[in-house]
């Protein structure tokens, strides 16, 4: 099973209000059969002791997948799910010992790795990676023709959030500054009421708000930070989204984080032999708690653009310290921090162990 994954299923839009409404019955709820699927590996039917984990939840297609499908119940995890608003917050919530372990971008990571020690806060993997998530898009009848035409306009963006990071880098890259840019910071529902109201020039946002946004007729895309189609093929972004955990916790429980990991890796593979599948299990959890969600067909304009991937290769700390170099560039770190100083690997090695998938040559 060794192979590299590059897994492809596009983050969902829904109202933050909605939050806690749909995690009410979020573990204890029977699953529909057809979309619970049941891992296959060396160690299938092996018993593990039950446990609780407190998750940081968002509303991203990683923490609805590991939820809704039984990848973690097989190694005897549940959960206790603590909401949160974005990874700033959840990072806050990690180091206050709210939560165990959550998803962590790039901009938090670095937060607290420049705030605190490996004592306090660990990365034990990775949940997603890639540039191309980040797109930019503009009026559809907009003039602007490239990004060079961006310069000083209004450009909708979330100030600190990893799609600012790749904005940072490839401005670097064609240098400017930020005071080239007039930014507006807004969240999620902020960026699709300005693109709206045409009171900016441009978004730049996360899947799936470009393809929320291109699907209702009032955007078009200008170009993303991968290098794919579309992509930039300026810098390389990686931008990986980490699986952060409280060290305190993770030295306590070692097992716990192992088995933790060894559901998501195969939860990866599964999601890679079976997107549609995936797709579903997060559209119909949407339908079943109630909550109103957009044409199905938009979700597959941002399926591309997303990579779930469990692994820890050292280019990923490499990519995450010149991250914080552009930070430190542009005033918004103090300095660039150990990036492997605060990255474990043992657990991830471990975790290998018990589900019998190992990551390929050139990314352990």
């Amino acid at each position: 099973m060794k192979r590299k994954i590059f897994l492809r299923i596009g983050a969902f839009l829904v109202v933050s209000v909605m939050i806690l409404s749909m995690l009410s019955g979020c573990i204890s709820e029977k699953k529909e059969t057809t979309t619970t699927p049941t891992a296959t590996s060396p160690t299938a039917g092996e018993k593990y002791p039950t446990a609780t984990i407190k998750l940081g939840y968002r509303l991203t297609d990683t923490t609805i997948l590991v939820t809704e499908t039984d990848f973690m119940k097989k190694y005897g995890i549940q959960f206790e799910l603590v909401p949160y608003a974005s990874g700033v917050e959840m990072r806050d919530g990690i180091l206050a010992g709210d939560v165990v372990i959550g998803e962590l971008g790039t901009g938090p990571v670095i937060w607290a790795m420049t705030h605190v020690t490996p004592d306090d806060l660990l990365i034990v993997g990775t949940t997603e990676q890639g540039g191309e998530k980040y797109r930019v898009v503009v009026p559809v009848d907009s003039p602007v023709k490239s990004f060079d035409d961006l310069v000083g306009k209004k450009i909708g963006i979330k100030i600190g959030s990893g799609c600012y990071t790749a904005f940072l880098r490839y401005i670097a890259a064609k240098g400017w500054t930020v005071e080239d840019f007039d930014l507006l910071n807004v969240g999620e529902l902020e960026a699709i009421s300005a693109m709206e109201q045409k009171s900016v020039d441009a978004v730049i946002m996360w899947e799936p708000i470009p393809a929320v946004l291109c699907s209702k007729g009032i955007a078009r895309e200008l170009m993303n930070f991968g290098s794919g189609e579309g992509g930039q093929n300026l810098v390389k972004i990686c931008n990986p989204v980490y699986w952060g955990v409280s060290a305190k916790w993770a030295k306590e429980n070692p097992d716990l984080v192992s088995r933790f990991l060894a559901g998501y890796i195969e939860l990866c593979y599964w999601v890679y032999d079976h997107p549609d599948e995936a797709a579903r299990i997060i559209y119909n959890t949407y339908v079943r708690r109630g909550v109103e969600v957009e044409d199905p067909e938009i979700y597959k304009l941002s399926i591309e653009h997303e990579h779930l991937y469990p692994w820890l290769p050292d280019y990923l700390a490499e990519d995450t310290k010149m991250v914080a170099g552009y930070l430190v560039q542009f005033g918004k770190a103090d300095f660039v921090p150990d990036v492997k100083s605060f990255i474990d690997k043992s657990y991830l090695e471990k975790a290998s162990e018990l589900c019998g998938i190992y990551p390929p040559e050139g990314e352990k």
